[in-house]
């Protein structure tokens, strides 16, 4: 009986892929390499083989190798070989008109793979978290504000010890580290839809940080070592995701977010996405439409896989999505927003909601550019016929004045020049430096000689002038503010989700 090895190569939505090169060597003999024209590859096997090692490759994708053994019988099958690979979606056979079997491998190419093992490496010592364990968040709800001076935000704490699972993906191109948090009740649908053969929805939240800064070598927030897979970087993933603002002595340290555990603190489970960008190259490729599009298909296979569904069903399209930004990340929301078009599916139909906490930006056009960019905001807004949502947290007028239609409402003024503006599918919070001065010197008492001592020693270290102190130390609470705003608000965003 003449078998025949047909290798069918597919992207994530499971299109074909043409002009992969696909290498087949049988009981330890190489065929050669041929290319897969439209998607498929097919070659007679060449003798009474007993496995096949196949190998595909395709520029721009990571190379995946399975191999496969032959199963004798009057109905011949491929079983694997050990494991199955992440890529290879399933293997089939049937009879050929004329005689003979097909003996088919379905595989799928990605742009992503497994990075957990090359993250652990960094992390042998096992010094930086990268276990979501217990905490207690600061659960704020709508209204935000309060105007009673002795409460200045209306905020619960609440103890959160997540339940879902941190995964790391290697991407191809920059950014080449993505950190995956997946709530627990995301991970049993997906389980679950294996065995209902049903197509799924996925939610996804995707966060994209502040620029690499570029300091001094010996500056102790300096980046230092191979990108990216080195200590700064995952420690980077570990202070964003997991780590509080504060110590449990109350001592400033790492300025932490608690992303992970915000997320969970909302009772909205997502899939919360976290590039880690380059020194000097930032976010890459990633933010444009059709990459962060593709990037949340190949996330919703290659999870699929990783949880152990042998046959990933498409999701029916691959469900919505949450932008946010913090700081200077703004500008790579900004970057998806440069063309937009009227028949564009991911703005039509995957993007539902932007988040921005505090973005600047930066620079002598910055006032021009927020502008610009709450004017493209607004346009994709109001095209969404009442099903998208704007949430703006921020320490400049500038947002207010330039969404304050978009969003609707009135403003509600708060003391030390809060205002806080919620519209049916829209926030506008106003904390400006003034507030966070005032709010964290009642909540600790004493702050304020201590960030007094703190800037006037690296004053005097640098020889400046003590005239400039009472501004430094202004910048001071103002920097604090910046990193405030996603540790105590990024919840309510999620929260208030409405997919």
């Amino acid at each position: 009986m003449t078998l025949f090895l047909i290798v069918h190569v597919l992207d994530s939505t499971y299109s074909p892929l043409d002009n992969a090169k696909v290498e087949a060597t049988f009981d330890g003999v190489q065929l050669g390499v041929s290319l897969a024209g439209l998607g498929a590859f097919e070659t007679p096997f060449p003798g009474d083989n007993n496995s096949v090692v196949v190998k595909v490759t395709l520029d721009g994708f990571f190379p995946v190798e399975q191999t496969l053994k032959v199963v004798k019988s009057q109905k011949p099958t491929f079983v694997f070989d050990g494991d199955q690979k992440v890529e290879m979606r399933n293997l089939d056979s049937h009879s050929r008109d004329g005689g003979g079997f097909n003996l088919e491998v379905f595989v799928v190419l990605l742009h992503i793979r497994d990075a957990l093992g090359k993250v652990n490496g960094v992390n042998l010592s096992g010094s930086i978290n990268l276990t979501p364990g217990p905490l207690k968040i600061s659960k704020v709800s709508t209204p935000i504000l309060n105007a009673d001076p002795d409460i200045f935000l209306n905020v619960t704490t609440v103890p959160v010890t997540p339940g879902g699972k941190l995964f790391f993906v290697e991407r191809s191109t920059t950014p080449r580290l993505i950190a995956i948090y997946v709530s627990n009740e995301i991970i049993e649908t997906i389980k679950k839809q294996e065995e209902d053969k049903s197509p799924i929805t996925l939610p996804y939240h995707l966060f994209f940080s502040p620029n690499i800064p570029v300091n001094p070598p010996d500056d102790p927030t300096a980046f230092h070592g191979d990108y990216p897979f080195s200590k700064d970087y995952v420690l980077l993933v570990s202070r964003y995701l997991l780590q509080p603002f504060v110590s449990p002595t109350g001592v400033v340290t790492t300025m932490g977010k608690a992303l992970v555990h915000q997320l969970e603190a909302s009772a909205k489970p997502a899939i919360l996405i976290f590039p880690v960008g380059g020194l000097h190259v930032e976010m890459g490729d990633l933010p444009t439409k059709a990459n962060l599009h593709r990037l949340l298909h190949e996330v919703n296979y290659w999870l699929q896989r990783t949880v152990g569904v042998k046959y990933p069903l498409i999701a029916q399209p691959v469900g919505h999505l949450a932008l946010s930004g913090f700081s200077s990340g703004i500008r790579r929301i900004a970057q998806t927003f440069a063309a937009t078009g009227k028949d564009d599916i991911f703005y039509n139909t995957v993007l539902k909601e932007v988040y921005s906490f505090d973005g600047a930006f930066v620079g002598p056009s910055g006032k021009a550019e927020t502008a610009d960019f709450c004017n493209k905001l607004t346009a994709w807004f109001r095209a969404g016929a009442d099903s998208r949502v704007i949430r703006v947290y921020t320490q400049s007028a500038d947002w207010l004045k330039n969404l304050k239609a978009t969003v609707g409402g009135t403003p509600v003024p708060a003391h030390d020049g809060g205002q806080e503006l919620e519209g049916s599918n829209g926030t506008v919070l106003l904390v400006p430096t003034a507030f966070w001065r005032a709010f964290l010197d009642f909540v600790n008492p004493g702050l304020e000689k201590i960030i007094e001592a703190l800037v006037r020693a690296q004053m005097l270290k640098r020889k400046e002038d003590l005239k400039q102190l009472p501004g430094n130390i202004t910048k001071q609470y103002n920097a604090i503010g910046h990193q405030l705003i996603p540790a105590r608000f990024f919840e309510h965003a999620a929260e208030n989700r409405k997919f």
